[in-house]
């Protein structure tokens, strides 16, 4: 099962995941307000202007969220030490 072609990419969507959880948490725990979009069509809109920002086009999106959210999580951290 773990030698499936997808494998390693559901281990790093998990581990995405992970560090995405991990940043609304510290978020609510220091009351930093995290507003999720309130319909698929408004989060779809915020993908898109992303994905235009970085000049991505949409499948390619994940590896840089992916590096972004690791180095996110390393700068919170680091903080979180210093306070």
């Amino acid at each position: 099962m773990f030698n499936l072609p997808y494998a390693f990419r559901l281990k790093m969507c998990d581990e995405t995941e992970r560090r995405i959880q991990f940043l609304v948490n510290k978020c609510k725990e220091m009351r930093v307000e995290v507003k999720r979009p309130e319909t698929i069509e408004e989060f779809d809109r915020f993908i898109d202007t992303i994905a235009k920002d970085r000049r991505k086009a949409l499948n390619l999106l994940f590896d840089t969220v992916e590096q972004e959210m690791v180095d996110k999580e390393k700068f919170v951290v680091s903080q979180s030490k210093t306070i």
